[in-house]
């Protein structure tokens, strides 16, 4: 019987230990709990159909494990792949295939990444030799709303009706040692008149972007990036301690950032535009489990009020007039579903990032075209993905839509010859140039 005791003991206390250290295969759920992908090595990942999704959930998942036992990457990777974990993840097939759907339309090279207001990383995909979806690169005029018109709204220094001249900057010097002025915008044309904030963002007017950007400070930008995005861009933060605000203009306020965001990032950061000001770092994992059932880890979402609710909301509206019929984004509309969002080019490709009541997704292609084809990628995938309850963006109470004079940026009285109507967080002040 003693014997029998002892035995009986020697199994229950080795059981455990021996299902913490039961080798299999990692096991890869989707968010509705189906299985996805079951791996045994790297090499299986990256020959799956969801390979690029799949590249993201094994780094954070390699990352979790290091962080918790105190290991380097490479014995987590190691570890995660044979000690039969169970991964679930946020990806949504029906996403994953409308955005699939909309990029096999175009013949460029693509990444495009989709998640939820939560934070929770639907889809990731790209098209070409790599995976572009994941890839840094620079998100061009995209970057406005983020480092130069929401901060400085945020700050309190501009307002829907705020007027900045469309002109050159300065001259600066090409590559023949010619003098040109600077920046350009992307029509090669100035106005050479004043004009609001809300139609120089519509229309992507790269002079006024800096003007703002110079009002509200450069180091201010790399500061709100850091303190309210959690990123700090290494390059920009050297030289402008180095050499001054002036050096990375182009960098900050027209989105030239020396390493650049991928569009998961850009996808996450635009989140905050739809979900009321609040910036949740993207993530494609939700749990991890031992081979026991056990949990090894549940995420809890790392949250920033990066805009006030306020912010967020005239910035919402001002995002809808880049997808007017007259805006840089107007291929990304759809008659039912509201949309906002902001486009970028450059000479390394073309970006729209942009919301959804529901949904947060950023579209990059390669510059082998030379028009920006992403905002009607983005309308294509954005069309068929699953119905939300969410169907109009946030509006806040204190945000009051007024009519304005163009020619002043003040509130519109009967002496104002035209009118147009912002939305403000605050009265904008009488007309300075037609009286009260």
């Amino acid at each position: 019987m003693k014997r029998m005791v002892a035995v009986l003991i020697s199994i229950m206390i080795c059981m455990p230990l021996f299902s913490r250290s039961r080798k299999g295969p990692l096991t890869v759920l989707a968010a509705d709990g189906t299985t996805l992908a079951v791996l045994s090595s790297s090499e299986d990942a990256a020959a799956h159909p969801a390979a690029d999704y799949l590249e993201e959930v094994l780094a954070e998942a390699a990352s979790v494990l290091a962080q918790k036992n105190k290991w380097d990457q490479a014995r987590a990777a190691e570890a995660l792949m044979t000690n039969a974990y169970t991964v679930k993840t946020a990806y949504s097939r029906e996403v994953s295939e409308a955005l699939a759907a909309a990029l096999s339309e175009e013949r460029i090279s693509a990444g495009a990444a989709v998640t939820d207001l939560e934070g929770g990383v639907l889809a990731v995909l790209s098209v070409g030799d790599r995976n572009y979806a994941l890839l840094p690169t620079s998100p061009y005029s995209a970057i406005k709303p983020l480092t130069v018109y929401g901060p400085a709204m945020e700050a309190g220094r501009i307002c829907w009706s705020s007027l900045y001249e469309d002109a050159p900057v300065k001259q600066v010097k090409d590559g023949s040692g010619i003098p040109r002025p600077w920046p350009y915008n992307a029509n090669q044309f100035y106005t050479l008149r004043k004009m609001d904030m809300a139609d120089a963002l519509k229309r992507s007017l790269n002079t006024i972007a800096v003007r703002v950007a110079m009002d509200y400070g450069i180091m201010n930008s790399l500061t709100f990036l850091r303190d309210r995005f959690g990123v700090q861009p290494e390059y920009e933060w050297r030289k402008v301690n180095e050499q001054g605000e002036e050096e990375i203009l182009a960098n900050v306020a027209l989105g030239y950032l020396y390493e650049g965001f991928s569009p998961l990032r850009m996808a996450g950061f635009y989140q905050c535009f739809a979900a009321r000001g609040v910036y949740t770092v993207p993530a494609a994992i939700r749990e991890i489990f031992a081979a026991d059932g056990s949990t090894v880890y549940q995420r809890r979402p790392q949250t920033i009020q990066t805009f006030s609710p306020e912010t967020a909301c005239v910035m919402n509206h001002l995002l809808r007039e880049v997808t007017s019929p007259d805006g840089t984004g107007a291929k990304a509309a759809l008659p039912d579903i509201p949309t906002a969002g902001k486009t970028g080019t450059g000479d390394r490709g073309a970006w729209f990032v942009g919301v959804t009541p529901a949904y947060s997704c950023a579209i990059w292609h390669g510059a082998e075209s030379a028009t920006n084809h992403a905002p009607e990628i983005f309308a294509r995938a954005v069309g068929a993905f699953p119905a939300s309850e969410k169907t109009e963006f946030p509006e806040e109470k204190t945000v009051m839509r007024i009519p304005y004079c163009p020619e002043s940026g003040g509130r519109y009285s009967n002496g104002c010859g035209k009118m147009k109507e912002g939305y403000f967080t605050a009265d904008p002040g009488p007309c300075t140039v037609h009286g009260a």
